[in-house]
């Protein structure tokens, strides 16, 4: 399967900016296209009053979120995310982790990678005073 680049803009930003498709999100994409008959403008359009407009971000994330609970799946967008840089982290180093997730700041990975090392070597540092019993 081939990968795919969009360009996209996102939340405070003014310029577009590219990034790299899964070739299963290229298949969905390429589908939703298709059914939608989506020549040009924008992929996510308003089905409400602005059926002409972009999808708005707080309007996806609360039809998302509400199907989520419908499911029964207690989880957020932001979890996913937060699921989706951890996950990364614990395979690549935080340069290469930055580049696939479009955080501006490098002190937020830092955040997610800290969170990670923690959690990897309470074991550890548990172990060290297994030994010792208070009496």
């Amino acid at each position: 399967m081939v990968s795919a680049i969009a360009h996209i803009r996102g939340k405070g930003r003014d310029d577009k900016e590219m990034i790299y498709l899964n070739p299963e999100t290229v298949k969905t994409l390429k589908n939703y296209i298709k059914i939608c008959n989506i020549g040009s403008g924008a992929l996510f359009k308003s089905l409400g009053n602005r059926k002409s407009k972009r999808l708005l971000e707080r309007t996806l994330k609360r039809d998302f979120e509400g199907l989520l609970r419908e499911l029964n799946i207690n989880k957020t967008i932001h979890g996913f995310r937060h699921y989706y840089i951890t996950n990364l982290l614990q395979n690549f180093e935080v340069s290469t982790v930055r580049k696939f997730n479009r955080h501006k700041s490098l002190d937020m990975l830092i955040v997610y990678d800290d969170e990670l090392d923690l959690s990897e070597k309470k074991e550890k540092v548990f172990d060290c005073f297994s030994g010792l019993s208070v009496t």
